[in-house]
């Protein structure tokens, strides 16, 4: 009787293990994991794909936080790809479409053709890019940043604190966000005074040992008092080298102003996480009509240092600001592109 007790209870255990195995098999060939079965109880499926680490760039992150706090509100599913290069695009929003995703939020450097390809294939899937300026009227959108706008505000503080009448702005490469940065910065500190010197340069354009440390030391001998760092990762060369020449700065993250308080007069922050939920409570309002939205944006004075600026000066960019959010300003007649 014992042995057939033992031969009975090896059976069993076989059977669960055959069992556990099968149920692997069959959640491994489903196209999404087990834990995203709730997709099938939402009334609207979000999908996120991104070329990096959430958590290795502000803008992930926002987004992520965005589509979390309005998930519940929407009903929402949702399910994130990160490090999905521009080759594998395709392959993974079209895995989200054939499920069912309503929404399809992109952000890489190399997504825009492929993004406006998927749109024309999957007419039923809301495509949104970030920091893109896409639309096709109907299932393609984006949000963006205004960056010559953020630059502008920040130039008319820069043109109201400087005393040497010399202005630098460092940047890294000559890319679209830069260059709008740059530009806006200049027009704005002469839309303050029009004498104001401002030395804009990128590094990758001067070449060979040229750092952002080196390129703003060289322009401290031209006179300039004030600098807005806009070379990315190498912001914080650009804000030791204004630090150790007690230069004020601008940038564009608010741990700037904590990590050097006295020297880092401003920042503009982006509502990432506000545009983002907007956008898609308009896709569950069924009001999305595929356009490219400016991201809302504001000015982060350092309290420290807030008292250096004329409050002339101040009431002056805020309303500015305020006008450029409402639209009584426009910003193409402020800082118009050639």
């Amino acid at each position: 009787m014992k042995k057939k007790k033992k031969i009975f209870s090896v059976l069993t255990l076989i059977i669960v293990v055959i069992g556990v195995m099968v149920i692997g098999l069959l959640m491994n060939s489903q196209r999404l994991h087990k834990s995203e079965q709730g997709l099938t109880d939402s009334k609207l499926k979000i999908g996120y794909i991104i070329d990096g680490n959430k958590d290795d760039n502000n803008l992930y992150i926002s987004a992520y936080n965005g589509i979390l706090n309005v998930k519940d509100e929407t009903e929402s599913y949702f399910s994130m790809r990160e490090n999905i290069s521009a080759d594998k695009l395709e392959s993974t929003a079209q895995t989200y479409a054939d499920d069912g995703f309503n929404i399809v939020i992109l952000c890489g450097v190399d997504y825009d053709p492929i993004a406006e390809k998927l749109a024309g294939e999957f007419p039923n899937t809301k495509f949104i890019v970030l920091n893109s300026r896409l639309e096709n009227g109907t299932n393609l959108g984006s949000l963006y940043m205004d960056y010559r706008s953020s630059g502008f505000i920040k130039g008319m503080i820069a043109g109201y604190v400087t005393k040497n009448n010399v202005i630098a702005g460092i940047g890294y490469s000559e890319d679209n966000a830069t260059m709008y940065e740059l530009y806006g910065f200049e027009t704005g500190v002469h839309y303050v005074d029009a004498d104001i010197q401002v030395y804009n340069e990128y590094v990758t354009k001067r070449g060979g040992d040229t750092t952002a440390g080196s390129l703003l030391e060289e322009f401290t001998t031209y006179g300039a008092d004030t600098v807005i760092a806009v070379a990315g990762n190498k912001d914080i060369e650009v804000l030791d080298k204004a630090e150790s020449k007690n230069l004020y700065a601008f940038g564009s993250s608010i741990s700037y102003i904590e990590s050097y308080p006295d020297i880092v007069m401003a920042v503009t922050s982006f509502d990432i996480s506000g545009g983002i939920g907007d956008i898609i409570k308009m896709v569950y309002e069924n009001g999305f009509n595929g356009e490219s939205i400016a991201l809302d944006f504001d000015i982060e004075y350092n309290d420290g240092l807030k008292a250096r600026i004329p409050t002339s000066g101040l009431t002056k960019v805020d309303s500015v600001l305020n006008n450029l959010k409402s639209g009584k300003l426009d910003i193409d007649k402020l800082a118009p592109l050639e």
